[in-house]
């Protein structure tokens, strides 16, 4: 896909962004995934459907590859694929993937500051996701670069359970 884009002179970034789209759409567990994991489904029927949800949303070459994936009996692979994608494109480009995990949503000004952080100690571009988590009570969980940052009350509480000796 990434040779046959550049190939083509295609837009890598609204590529990547159409990626994005697609990852999310057939997420494991997603309505999409499970149509697509169905047996009793003909294999027509399940081009046909995705064809109609993603046709004007996603390049052509993105639906010729999941329609090549599902021909090919690869369906299950599809969304690894696309995280392969996504990652490799980040790699390419200097991004750097960071996920904030937070009991709260961030103001922008918060999401800011936490990617202008970022972006100085790595050097690198910032695609932040932000997912709300209740159980954190406060704070927040950083995820950057596979690292892990606990900031929440939960992860305080648990270090000073761990620190006691308390299960």
């Amino acid at each position: 896909m990434v040779l046959l884009a550049q190939e083509q002179g295609l837009d890598q970034q609204q590529l990547y962004r159409e990626s994005k789209l697609l990852e999310a759409c057939l997420a494991p567990r997603s309505e999409m995934a499970q149509l697509l994991a169905e047996h009793a489904v003909p294999l027509d029927e399940k081009v046909q459907i995705l064809r109609k949800a993603l046709t004007g949303k996603v390049h052509p070459l993105w639906l010729e590859f999941v329609e090549l994936m599902l021909r090919k009996h690869r369906g299950v692979h599809i969304h690894n694929a696309l995280l392969l994608y996504g990652e490799r494109h980040r790699r390419e480009h200097g991004i750097l993937e960071v996920q904030v995990e937070t009991a709260h949503p961030l103001q922008p000004a918060e999401e800011q500051r936490v990617v202008q952080l970022i972006t100085e100690l790595y050097h690198k571009n910032v695609e932040l996701h932000v997912e709300l988590r209740p159980e954190l009570i406060a704070g927040l969980v950083l995820i950057v670069d596979g690292k892990m940052a606990d900031l929440s009350v939960q992860g305080q509480l648990r270090a000073v359970r761990k620190t006691l000796g308390i299960n």
